[in-house]
């Protein structure tokens, strides 16, 4: 089946089961994704990490033309909560 494709500069956001938000100004993840909300528990951090890589590699992936790989990511850690804007992308 045919993919279509996403643009490598949409936005992408998503929210883990421990409350941590991913949020990143690009699908391809090259710039930093952005990280609120971090559980204290570092075990609740590595299950809301990987639930984002493989909601990205089922979601999104797919969908692009060029990942360069989980291996090339950054993580800015922010504080505070994320804005409505960061957590649904910007206006149609």
């Amino acid at each position: 089946m045919e993919h279509p494709l996403i643009p490598r500069d949409n936005s992408v956001s998503d929210l883990g089961r421990y409350g941590t938000w991913f949020i990143c100004d690009r699908a391809d993840l090259e710039a930093p994704i952005k990280v609120y909300n971090r559980p204290e528990d570092d075990a609740q951090f590595a299950s809301d990490v990987a639930q984002f890589a493989a909601w990205h590699r089922g979601n999104i992936f797919p969908h692009l033309n060029g990942f360069r790989g989980f291996d090339c990511i950054r993580f800015e850690f922010c504080e505070g909560d994320p804005t409505d804007e960061e957590m649904t992308g910007p206006p149609a």
